[in-house]
């Protein structure tokens, strides 16, 4: 791994600053490079929300959100963790209602395995809340898989062999 570029070290040290507690401190920083991350999500009640123009009921679980970065995971990962951001993705609207406990990246991996993943995850999953969540341009039936406990949602081997970006809380 390399150094950190300037400009990807000022953005994990803004979205470290914008989060609170264990979750800011628990950020691990690593080299700016492409790959595939998961993050794992934490919802204690259930929710109907909007997720630009349509509405799903997301039921209380642990969610995996499956995404990909072509020119930084730590970046794209801070995004999503930052509280104050303009609404873009479909993460976007979710990461309100969720607390992010961890975070796994495939570093390296290339975009085309993402689908595969996402695949993998909801096949193994107890609910996909919404059909297509962070899939337009995917094959695959959604980038979210919804499990009733942690251990089912960390159950399979992509999650088990990728690696650690942000500590387990």
């Amino acid at each position: 791994m390399g150094m950190l570029s300037g400009s990807c070290l000022a953005v994990l040290v803004a979205a470290v600053a914008d989060l609170k507690g264990a979750a800011g401190r628990a950020l691990l920083c690593m080299a700016c490079i492409s790959g595939i991350y998961f993050l794992l999500l934490r919802m204690t009640a259930a929710r109907v929300i909007r997720v630009g123009a349509r509405r799903a009921h997301f039921p209380a679980g642990w969610y995996v959100y499956i995404g990909s970065a072509q020119r930084g995971v730590p970046q794209r990962v801070a995004r999503h963790l930052r509280r104050v951001k303009r609404r873009h993705w479909h993460i976007d609207y979710l990461m309100p209602h969720a607390r992010c406990v961890a975070v796994r990246a495939l570093p390296g991996a290339p975009r085309a395995d993402e689908a595969r993943h996402a695949v993998a995850f909801c096949a193994a999953a107890d609910f996909v809340p919404l059909a297509k969540f962070g899939a337009s341009d995917s094959t695959a039936p959604a980038h979210l898989a919804g499990f009733r406990t942690r251990r089912r949602a960390t159950a399979l081997p992509a999650w088990q062999r990728a690696s650690v970006l942000m500590l387990d809380a």
